[in-house]
């Protein structure tokens, strides 16, 4: 996981009165993009890997409490549904992505995409978190992915994307709810200051809504040394985390997702698409 937190102050829209940092300091953020899959109906192909079967085995059946979810479909009604979020770069992201690359055709199929590459951001204030620790990024990279459970959830239940049951159950193929929700979910980021568009949120306390609580330091610097990993010198955007990612099932993902923006839907009304 190479996600890293920017330099301190980087994120100078935001003030202290919006955050809560104390004394107007400015907010830090840390950067992390997410894949987001779920877990559909159908099996595990008869060709894949036995190490590799193995892994999407795990990913199937150890689901964290807070990825185990309910949603409500566009039917009105609200069905179980298990997701997985991973670092984009994570060797489960690209074991679930290279499944999915090469079973396109798979009916059901036993993954999902929800979200290829979602850039996630979390305020935090720079005097009273060390990223330095390696505790305290593994508990923002957490908030993060529970984040991401509520953002999908959200939009699952826009029923104007028509995400219905079967999509989301693997019969209509596994891209099908990422084609429905990338508009809404590109519509959710905003700018930050130095490059780069997110979904930005407060970090929080997990006991309270109030922001995390400090972490006692002594002669630590306020805050670690990071470069812009986000950011190329070019002032284009470069996603944290997705330099190490499979390149193989990035393309191909891309391209059919472009692929299925172009084509209407085959099954049921194509009205709950979403334009982009």
């Amino acid at each position: 996981d190479t996600s890293a937190p920017s330099t301190p102050g980087s994120h100078a829209d935001y003030d202290a009165d919006m955050w809560g940092a104390p004394d107007g300091r400015k907010m830090a953020f840390f950067p992390v993009s997410l894949f987001v899959t779920a877990i559909a109906d159908g099996d595990l192909a008869n060709d894949t890997a036995h190490k590799t079967h193995d892994r999407l085995l795990q990913i199937v059946r150890k689901v964290p409490k807070e990825q185990n979810t309910s949603v409500v479909v566009c039917g009105g009604e609200t069905i179980d549904l298990k997701m997985r979020v991973f670092v984009v770069n994570s060797e489960d992201a690209k074991a679930v992505g290279d499944y999915i690359a090469s079973h396109m055709s798979q009916h059901p199929a036993p993954f999902v995409l929800l979200a290829r590459h979602l850039p996630m951001a979390v305020l935090y204030d720079p005097q009273t978190l060390d990223l330095s620790d390696a505790s305290v990024a593994d508990r923002l990279r957490k908030q993060a992915k529970t984040r991401t459970v509520k953002v999908l959830r959200e939009g699952i239940a826009n029923k104007s994307l028509g995400v219905s049951t079967a999509m989301l159950r693997g019969h209509m193929g596994p891209l099908e709810p990422a084609h429905r929700l990338e508009s809404t979910l590109r519509s959710l980021t905003e700018k930050v200051e130095g490059g780069g568009e997110y979904i930005v949120f407060p970090a929080r306390n997990k006991a309270s809504s109030t922001p995390c609580s400090p972490r006692k330091r002594t002669g630590a610097p306020a805050s670690p040394t990071m470069p812009h990993h986000h950011v190329a010198h070019d002032g284009k955007r470069r996603m944290p985390g997705g330099a190490s990612a499979s390149h193989l099932h990035r393309g191909i993902l891309d391209k059919a997702l472009k692929k299925a923006k172009k084509e209407p839907s085959s099954h049921g009304s194509s009205d709950g698409g979403v334009d982009t």
